[in-house]
């Protein structure tokens, strides 16, 4: 089958994943800034990570293809793994380093024809709704190696769906989606991840402010 075929049938699972949490656990969503998503050009999704549920997220509901960078690993579980391997994606060797870099910034490369969103969550793994892990820099590297400009995102997901808990509690998570970063103003790759550190940073607070206000 194609690969274009075999995306539109595989992503099929975590639409029903995503919309089954909606409907059957309660678990919501409410975005905001979804006009800063282009409608035309590659770029890359900068994210924090809190949970399982942004992994089914944004290749049910973004317009694009979207393609992930995930450790290799994950092509061992049975059938989930299988079918992810299947999608060509950028599947990566942590433990290679600067090979798994040059591995990232090459496939990437091969996809840039105006069509794809690459997901990236800088922390490297997923951290408690409350916190927010350091980045590493090897998405910033990527960004100014391909000149892919840079979405940044922050969610809380974790407040509802914990990193390594199979319980889903309901409520409603809040996606923020802010102004691109324009890769071609940047020449240093700390000063691209500082700059989207600092909004989904700044934009976690103003989530949890506004949460506690409702509570």
């Amino acid at each position: 089958m194609p690969a274009k075929y075999k995306y539109k049938v595989l992503s099929y699972w975590p639409k029903i994943a995503l919309y089954s949490a909606k409907f059957i656990c309660g678990l919501n969503w409410t975005i905001k800034g979804i006009e800063h998503i282009p409608s035309n050009g590659d770029f890359i999704i900068l994210s924090n990570h809190q949970s399982t549920w942004e992994t089914l997220f944004f290749i049910s509901i973004l317009p694009k293809n979207v393609c992930y960078v995930y450790k290799r690993e994950l092509h061992w579980i049975p059938f989930f793994g299988w079918g992810l391997a299947l999608l060509n994606m950028i599947p990566i060797n942590r433990s290679k380093g600067a090979a798994a870099l040059r591995q990232m910034i090459k496939k990437w490369k091969n996809k840039l024809d105006g069509t794809h969103c690459l997901i990236i969550f800088p922390e490297g793994s997923r951290s408690p709704s409350n916190k927010i892990g350091k980045f590493k820099l090897g998405s910033a590297i990527l960004a100014l190696e391909t000149k892919s400009n840079i979405v940044p995102v922050a969610l809380n997901s974790g407040k509802f769906w914990k990193a390594g808990s199979i319980a889903i509690h309901p409520g409603d998570i809040n996606v923020s989606i802010g102004p691109m970063i324009q890769i071609e103003k940047y020449t240093k790759a700390e000063e691209v991840t500082k700059s989207a550190y600092e909004w989904i940073k700044h934009e976690l607070l103003k989530i949890e402010t506004e949460d506690s206000k409702n509570s």
